[in-house]
């Protein structure tokens, strides 16, 4: 009691505060105004009253409805969602509807009160789907003939509702209801067909579906899930109700094509081998192949909608097809050893890039002796034209080949015809290697309408000058005529250069010389210009005699440098390669291209010999010469044609010019010899005489 009258006497304090306080008005700051209206404003709710299905399945005339109230910022809000098979358009009223993801539909308010129609689609199906949103109170139905069934709510307060097509009359039985895809394939052998039609029963009992074969079809196959007869030239099929599908296929003999069934939508599709031309006639609308659905198996196929009474007729060219071979050489590489006893050992290397050809035939000259494909050997088997043919794989792949030949050598010159294999497909880079050994040098060397002579290197030639120079300089101090000794100056020079027994000989004693032609003659004294001048020939006359010996260290190391990089060529060569060799080698390899630049596949091992070929290894050559083509023909033979000098025959051309230089020199000698004493004598200083008193 003591708390309610304490509480009273509060209230009758306060009261007349407040009521003194109504009529008087309160100023706040506009930031506070602002965040008190802010939050009235973020309260929004929409709430649908009532979602009504109307109109009917049997005129295809659906609608949807949306009634409602909306608070705050009117914003988006689910109504609709789990419904793919249906399409909402045309909407009319006080809200907007809008697709927000994949059967999902929002609802967004224009109005406190609203309401919302729309017409409602359903794709080729008697029975309508769709799961309403928590913010829908009741669901609707006034479809003439469906029934709404309600599912059961979910976690969100949602729910499931579905709607049933009905017959109003139990004994009404509606028409089946087929979609016709035809394709028609000509082939050089046969036409072939393939028919798919896509059935829809839109009755709770099975209904009847005939199928006229009225093109000359044989049918071989048929792919259904319903029943069928064969009657009075028509197959009648029992389709069960909702969808099903019918897939039959077989050979078509007619030149024509006629619709088989009654169908509300059927297409055509004709495709052709690219060895048949067809050209149809009778369609009157043409359509893209993407529109009917079907997908053809070669290009340039040609697609119609075809209506129920329509047929189509065609008239087949067949065409000429040109001479292919569906793989391609992207580089060949072929290595040839001339031996010292006639033979020549051939290897060959082609990179394929095979297409679809099933093998191919290697060439008959030369022979094949050993084939490799991929680094697995082949047992090689000949046809009844005698040439071997090697089963290909798909992709790149690498073939290889050994072959031997011969060549005719007389009187130390040896002729070599050498015949370069080649396949009916031309090679986007070719590279060939000639070795020689030492029994044989290269005069002249022939191939693809390029000639290589064999001519002495730089250094030799700058050799050969200094010393014709330096020996005529010599003779003519030594009052020699000007031509003999032009002619004993130039055969010294070329057999000190080309004969190295002899170049040592030859530059010693023409150092000695050049030291009798610069001592000083009395009353004469060595000055410094003399004394420079036997120095300079000191000098070179050491780098003279070490030349050799350095050229050969320096060739050495580029050899191994040049093996070392893998890039095989001169890099096997036993006589390491100097400069100008690895100049040429790059310049061949860059004329034939990039894909030239693969080595030979490894041996095979000695447990997988099954009946298979030997394999030869090939000598090391002691020189060698490269050709690089781009792009060699193939209609025509390659030939590879070689003159060369023997080891033993070139022994006796510079044994003759040895001997031609010591006999110009011994038929000098009186001119010589006495050069030479009037130079001792001249340089000897006089002795004083004692005369006896």
């Amino acid at each position: 009691m003591r708390t309610i009258r304490v509480a009273a006497f509060v209230v009758s304090l306060i009261l007349p505060a407040l009521l003194i306080a109504g009529d008087s008005t309160v100023t706040i700051p506009l930031t506070d105004f602002e965040k008190i209206r802010e939050g009235q404003e973020s309260v929004s709710a929409v709430v649908i009253d009532t979602m009504e299905l109307g109109g009917s399945f049997r005129d295809a005339k659906l609608s949807i409805a949306f009634s409602g109230r909306a608070i705050g910022n009117r914003a988006a809000s689910r109504v609709v969602d789990g419904a793919a098979a249906i399409t909402i358009s045309g909407c009319s009223g006080d809200a907007l509807i809008t697709r927000s993801a994949q059967g999902a539909f929002d609802l967004i308010p224009l109005a406190q009160s609203f309401r919302a129609q729309c017409e409602l689609r359903v794709s080729g199906s008697d029975r309508l789907q769709l799961h309403a949103a928590s913010s829908v109170l009741s669901v609707r139905s006034t479809v003439s003939d469906g029934e709404l069934l309600a599912g059961d709510e979910d976690a969100q307060g949602g729910r499931a509702w579905t709607l049933v097509r009905q017959a109003s009359v139990s004994s009404e039985t509606l028409a089946v209801t087929a979609t016709g895809r035809y394709l028609v394939t000509f082939l050089p052998d046969a036409t072939r067909f393939r028919y798919a039609i896509d059935v829809h029963n839109p009755n709770r009992a099975t209904a009847s579906l005939p199928l006229k074969i009225a093109s000359g079809e044989h049918v071989q196959e048929i792919k259904s899930q319903s029943s069928y007869d064969l009657r009075d030239g028509a197959y009648l099929f029992a389709i069960a109700p909702g969808d099903s599908s019918i897939v039959i296929t077989g050979e078509l003999r007619g030149d024509s094509f006629a619709v088989p069934l009654d169908a509300t939508l059927q297409y055509l599709v004709i495709e052709n081998h690219p060895l048949l031309r067809p050209a149809a006639t009778g369609a009157a609308k043409r359509v893209s192949v993407a529109e009917t659905g079907v997908t053809p198996t070669y290009r340039g196929a040609q697609a119609f909608e075809l209506s129920g009474r329509e047929r189509v007729s065609w008239k087949v060219t067949r065409l000429e097809a040109l001479h292919t071979i569906s793989y391609a050489i992207d580089g060949a590489r072929h290595t040839f050893f001339l031996g010292g006893d006639g033979d020549i050992l051939g290897e060959t290397i082609f990179r394929i890039n095979n297409q679809g050809a099933p093998d191919v035939t290697l060439p008959k000259e030369p022979a094949p002796t050993y084939a490799a494909l991929e680094d697995e050997p082949l047992l090689m088997t000949a046809g009844k034209d005698g040439r071997v043919s090697v089963p290909l794989s798909a992709g790149e792949q690498s073939l290889f080949l050994q072959h031997k030949q011969t060549f005719r050598s007389f009187a130390g010159f040896g002729l070599a015809t050498i015949a370069v294999p080649r396949l009916p497909v031309a090679s986007s880079g070719t590279m060939v290697e000639i070795g020689y050994p030492r029994q044989w040098t290269p005069l002249v060397e022939t191939f693809a309408s390029r000639v290589k002579l064999g001519t002495p290197e730089a250094s030799t030639m700058i050799v050969f000058l200094i010393l014709a120079l330096w020996f005529e300089r010599l003779l003519a101090r030594f009052a020699v005529t000007i031509k003999r000794r032009v002619a004993l100056a130039i055969t010294l020079a070329l057999a000190t250069a080309f004969a190295e027994p002899f170049f040592y000989v030859a530059v010693l004693a023409a150092a000695l010389a050049s030291i009798i032609v610069l001592s000083p003659r009395s009353p004469e004294r060595w000055n410094f210009a003399r004394l420079a001048a036997g120095v300079a020939i000191a000098v070179i006359t050491v780098i003279f005699l070490m030349s050799p010996s350095l050229l050969e260290q320096r060739a050495f190391n580029e050899g191994m440098a040049l093996s070392s990089t893998g890039s095989g060529g001169l890099g096997a060569v036993s006589s390491p390669p100097n400069t100008y060799q690895i100049r040429s080698l790059y310049s061949e390899m860059k004329q034939a291209g990039p894909n030239v630049n693969f080595g030979a596949p490894k041996p095979p091992k000695a447990d997988a010999y099954q009946g298979l070929p030997a394999r030869f290894a090939m000598p090391q050559p002691d020189r060698q010469t490269l050709f690089g083509i781009p792009l060699l023909g193939v209609d025509r033979p390659q030939q590879i044609v070689v003159l060369m000098l023997s080891a033993a025959l070139l022994w006796w051309l510079r044994a003759a010019l040895i001997i031609c230089a010591l006999w110009l020199l011994w038929r000098e000698r009186a001119t010589l010899t006495a050069a030479i004493r009037a130079r001792m004598v001249e340089a000897t200083p006089p002795v004083a005489e004692v005369v006896a008193s």
